[in-house]
């Protein structure tokens, strides 16, 4: 299944292809994969073909600013009960 894990805000597994060591990621703490897949986020965004990227999915850029979303990845997401 893919998408976003609703209790912890992180890729389920259809986004580990991202990971170079994509079956080490579930072992991490939360925090570690939280700071791993804002490191995804980052190189995705910065990279020279993302406007292509968003184009060919015909998609608009959410935002110019990335680094509230980056650091909405990086924080740990408390699961609700």
């Amino acid at each position: 299944m893919h998408g976003v894990n609703k209790q912890n805000g992180l890729p389920r597994e259809g986004g580990n292809w991202f990971v170079k060591d994509a079956k080490a990621l579930p072992n991490l703490l939360s925090r570690k994969q939280h700071e791993v897949v804002a490191d995804i986020v980052t190189k995705a965004g910065a990279s020279p073909k993302w406007d292509m990227v968003l184009e060919v999915l015909e998609l608009e850029p959410v935002q110019d600013d990335l680094s509230s979303v980056v650091e909405s990845a990086a924080r740990p997401v408390t699961a609700r009960r």
